[in-house]
């Protein structure tokens, strides 16, 4: 059963903020000094694009409805070229030892040397 988890009601507790918004004012005004998005992203540690969307935030709205309408999630997304990448990896994955049972990578006992001589166990005598 899935669980579920609280959101976070204060943005500096959750990590995927870059600036926090009460950093924004300050942004928006080194905009303004500077002049330059790359400028100020690099004082912050973040993107251009970060900043242009502060900065403009119809630009990133904008920018949202293109992806939606572009559906750039599926460009690269092929499924048939997925799932031959993924039969490849099992077959490598059988051809290393190592045997795929219900989802879990287990070594296959077989192909184990023995600790003291290197050797396979059936050869060890």
């Amino acid at each position: 059963m899935p669980q579920k988890f609280k959101k976070y009601n204060d943005p500096k507790l959750d990590g995927r903020y870059k600036i926090t918004p009460d950093q924004y004012p300050r942004v928006r005004f080194l905009y303004g000094q500077l002049g330059s998005t790359r400028k100020v992203g690099a004082m912050f540690g973040v993107s251009k694009n970060i900043i242009a969307f502060i900065v403009n935030p119809e630009r990133k709205e904008n920018d949202r409805q293109r992806k939606i309408e572009n559906k750039v999630w599926l460009r690269y997304y092929d499924r048939q070229e997925h799932n031959a990448a993924i039969q490849q990896y099992r077959e490598k994955k059988k051809k290393l030892g190592l045997v795929i049972i219900k989802g879990r990578d287990k070594i296959n006992k077989s192909n184990k040397l023995c600790v003291c001589c290197h050797k396979n166990p059936v050869e060890h005598g």
